[in-house]
């Protein structure tokens, strides 16, 4: 639609089937860290969310692109990474069962 050069395209259609990976799991992790905020568990999910969001995801966006010379694609498996220990790490949050104790 924007372009009719072939390799944006190309680039782009990878970049679209990477994030339709994602979309499960971090539908299921905004579902799941909502309820641990509603919880009153706000400092486990402000942990998790920094720790993928702030070293993560630009850490390894930074090995990809400039050590492993993936380019774009580097920075895109970068936010899938994120996205999936993001949510394994509230899913494990959550079934811990820590979050019933709190007291709010």
């Amino acid at each position: 639609m924007y372009t009719d050069e072939l390799q944006i395209m190309v680039q782009g259609a990878m970049v679209l089937k990477l994030v339709a990976l994602t979309q499960p799991f971090q539908s299921s992790q905004f579902i799941l860290a909502g309820a641990l905020r509603g919880a009153g568990d706000t400092r486990a999910t402000a942990l998790i969310t920094f720790i993928t969001v702030m070293l993560v995801r630009p850490g390894l966006a930074m090995v990809n692109v400039n050590y492993l010379g993936w380019g774009l694609l580097g920075a895109w498996v970068a936010l899938v990474a994120d996205q999936l220990l993001r949510s394994l790490l509230v899913v494990l949050r959550y079934k811990s069962g820590k979050w019933k104790t709190i007291r709010v």
